[in-house]
């Protein structure tokens, strides 16, 4: 997965931001600092942004509704 993308499904911040970060040289991948936007994380490394380590978000919750026919949303 994409450094940018690991960093927008951790909820930390959108891809476009989290571009930014990385130019900064904010975000740090297994203690080094990463400045390379193409490059890619894996499951086993270790991602910090600001010296606090992120992980991305594993479970999400989908919610069905019923809208009645008849019913505009």
């Amino acid at each position: 997965m994409r450094i940018n993308k690991y960093l927008a499904s951790s909820g930390v911040c959108s891809r476009r931001k989290a571009e930014e970060y990385i130019k900064m040289g904010m975000v740090t991948i297994n203690g080094k600092v990463e400045t390379d936007l193409a490059c890619d994380i894996l499951e086993k490394d270790v991602v910090c942004l600001n010296g606090q380590k992120i992980s991305p978000q594993k479970d999400y919750i989908y919610y069905m509704l019923n809208k009645p026919k008849g019913y505009v949303s």
